[in-house]
Order: C-alpha cells, then structure tokens, then sequence
C-alpha cells in the first residue's frame, strides 16, 4: 500500500433522537437486562483542521464522510435519519501537529444477535458523549421502530 491509499467503504443508516441524552447511570439499566447483548472496544480519534485521524492496528488513517439526514417521528419523539459512510478510509504517516484528541469508548447494545439494530453509545471521560442507533439494514422497518422503543423503555425515556 502506497501513501495515502485507499483502504475500506463503510455504509450505515443512524438514527438520533432530538434534545434525549444519556445519563452514565442510565446505563446500569441496560447492564442489568439480561436479555441484552453488549460488546465495547476503544477508538483514538484526532480532530484537526485537515480533517479526522484515527489509529487502528498501528496504523494512521483519514476518515472521509459522506452523508445525507432527513427528519421523522417515531411515537412522540423527532429523529434524525443519517444515511452516512465512511467514502474513502486513508492510510497517512502523520497526524497534524494541531490537533484535539479524544479517546472515545464505544459500547453497543443488541436485543439479540440477528438484530440488525445497534444501541451505539460513546463514552469520553467517563461521560456519555453521544448516543445513536445504528441500522445495518438500508431502511427502517416496524420491527426496528419496535426495538428502538423497547432501548428507550429499557432506558426510562418511555
């Protein structure tokens, strides 16, 4: 691979709820149901006015986005629907000198293994930096308008 070089395409459909945040205690709730899968990793990102750096497997990488946002209702709450991807994931040998740095912990959450719906939530400072839905279906269907009520029960909001 040669400078700069191409490395992956990520597709995703996220969804985010409108003005609903996540208390770092709210998830003691998902923690205790049983019934709930869970898995968590660690990610190094490094903002910069060149763009957004990561690390992964020692390697430096520049993220490149692209995506489109609609807004909906789902029961009384407003979301936005994020059809997004990562276009282009660029190996680099440099991350910019001015830069802010964040080490973001993701954890997501699945109802069950065949799910194709994600509870994503980041943890930065011991602090829920944001929260989203993540589809790996192309659309959202009535089952998965289901399962985000059910997380949102789960997580006292309903």
């Amino acid at each position: 691979m040669g400078l700069n070089s191409l490395y992956i395409l990520y597709y995703t459909m996220i969804v985010y709820l409108d003005n609903l945040n996540i208390q770092f205690s709210s998830l003691n709730n998902l923690n205790s149901t049983n019934s709930i899968l869970k898995d968590s990793f660690e990610n190094y990102y490094f903002y910069s006015d060149e763009g957004i750096f990561t690390i992964n497997n020692n390697k430096i990488f520049k993220l490149f986005f692209d995506s489109s946002k609609k807004s909906d209702k789902l029961d009384k709450y407003n979301i936005f629907i994020q059809d997004s991807y990562i276009k282009e994931k660029k190996e680099y040998f440099y991350i910019p000198i001015n830069n802010i740095y964040k080490k973001h912990k993701f954890i997501n959450y699945k109802l069950n293994d065949k799910s194709p719906l994600t509870l994503k939530i980041i943890i930065n400072d011991n602090k829920v930096d944001n929260f989203y839905f993540e589809i790996s279906d192309n659309s959202i269907t009535e089952s998965i308008k289901e399962d985000i009520l059910t997380f949102l029960s789960i997580l006292k909001f309903c």
